[in-house]
């Protein structure tokens, strides 16, 4: 794990967890996010089975929660895509309680449920990336990960229905950047 800025008292953490697909080189990817100071906490990534970047992703939240000062802890958004049922299931086990939540139409119900995990599609991901682009345009952001800089400068927005209209331009990955 790559710490940038430790954990300060007062300050909201978010943790972000891409899980690797598994071919072409994927690297899962765990960043937290210091939603105080719009800056980059802590990075780490590489290749890991799912359970041990679940592990990784609950150790690493513990060390960006307010345990002894009560308040919120670290909320972890799992990625939901490929292998993500199988990491939000790690991520249950370890009774880790913060996991974010989505609205999905019920369609058996007929009404709004909450569901655990980020989900990426066709409609999410120009959601996410027009709110990074903002954040960016607006705010002092810091990232600091040479990795995710690198990853940023081959983001391109692409007609192939792989990408969802933006990706990793060929031999390049962005697993760091969603």
């Amino acid at each position: 794990l790559k710490i940038y800025r430790e954990f300060q008292q007062g300050h909201k953490y978010q943790m972000g967890v891409d899980c690797a697909e598994g071919g072409g080189g994927d690297n899962a990817s765990i960043t937290i996010a210091d939603l105080t100071s719009l800056e980059v906490a802590a990075h780490w990534f590489g290749q890991s089975p799912v359970d041990s970047v679940a592990e990784r992703a609950v150790d690493y939240a513990r060390l960006y929660s307010k345990s002894s000062y009560g308040g919120e802890s670290c909320l972890i958004v799992p990625e939901m895509n490929s292998m993500g049922l199988a990491l939000l299931n790690k991520l249950k086990e370890s009774g880790w309680e913060r996991i974010y939540q989505r609205e999905e139409m019920d369609n058996k119900l007929g009404k709004k449920t909450l569901k655990l995990g980020w989900r990426t599609t066709a409609q999410t991901k120009p959601l996410l990336i027009s709110n990074f682009k903002h954040l960016v345009r607006n705010f002092d952001v810091r990232l600091h990960s040479k990795e995710t800089l690198s990853e940023l400068r081959a983001f391109i927005w692409s007609d192939e229905s792989k990408k969802k209209g933006a990706g990793a331009k060929g031999g390049f990955h962005d697993d760091n950047v969603i």
